[in-house]
């Protein structure tokens, strides 16, 4: 009985992708060379429906208006039964996903051909690259968990400048509540500030989401929607940049005033 040995690897992709018609293109060309006319495409749309279709031209004409845009995009492809791909582009992007929980894509690929599997994995990897947007690193940082992670590193220095005052100070009498009072005053306006943060927290962070997205797939009319975006984008980079400018330079003035 002869065994015939299957390769196969799972990959993950964690950076942000903004993925325009041109990629789609490029990205199809890449798979024809191995896969001939064996591609198929669905789309998951913002509605809830699914979209199948066998050709790229039929995926890159589609209307993709807003209220039910494409959110995912998932492609399989096999050649004679002995390669296979299946590629899924498409982020969950909640409030309170975890920080680690961060892939934006998935592919397999198994094959008899152990060096189709290096190719295939090779060429996928530089074309998923090249979709990779200037803003990934931003994409990465949701606000919750910045939030709880500088929270946590507040209240270890609050406690340890208690302890500290504790240590200086000596053992402090019964009567002399002076550092508890400290330790609890900061305490309330860092409560009060956290309170004030989560009231404020959901705006911020779907204007962040709005502004440097996971996954963006620019057909359609998305092109048009995503160059709004880079517009509203324009606008905020300039107004922080006016910003620091005008407390650079008052800054300067009252150094040279004083």
């Amino acid at each position: 009985m002869v065994y015939e040995q299957k390769s196969s690897v799972w990959v993950d992709v964690n950076h942000a992708l903004l993925i325009k018609e041109e990629d789609l293109r490029y990205l199809h060309d890449d798979l024809a060379k191995t896969f001939g006319d064996s591609i198929g495409y669905r789309a998951q749309c913002l509605d809830g429906t699914e979209l199948n279709f066998d050709d790229i031209d039929e995926l890159i004409s589609f209307e993709n208006p807003s209220f039910r845009r494409i959110i995912a995009i998932t492609v399989h492809c096999t050649h004679n039964g002995k390669i296979r791909l299946h590629l899924h582009i498409g982020a969950r992007d909640s409030f309170f996903d975890l920080p680690f929980d961060r892939t934006n894509a998935r592919y397999h690929v198994e094959s008899s051909d152990d060096g189709e599997v290096t190719k295939l994995r090779s060429g996928l990897n530089r074309r998923l690259v090249s979709m990779r947007p200037w803003y990934w690193i931003l994409s990465l940082a949701k606000t919750p968990w910045v939030v709880a992670s500088l929270s946590l590193l507040y209240l270890i220095v609050l406690g340890s400048q208690s302890l500290i005052m504790r240590l200086i100070m000596g053992v402090p009498d019964v009567l002399d509540t002076r550092p508890n009072i400290h330790f609890l005053e900061r305490l309330v306006i860092y409560l009060a500030f956290v309170m004030f943060y989560f009231l404020i927290a959901v705006p911020v962070e779907r204007f962040r989401a709005f502004l440097f997205p996971r996954v963006f797939i620019a057909t359609g009319r998305q092109k048009d929607e995503w160059e709004k975006r880079c517009k509203v984008l324009n606008v905020v980079l300039g107004l922080i940049g006016i910003g620091l400018v005008v407390s650079v330079a008052g800054g300067l003035i009252a150094q040279s005033i004083g």
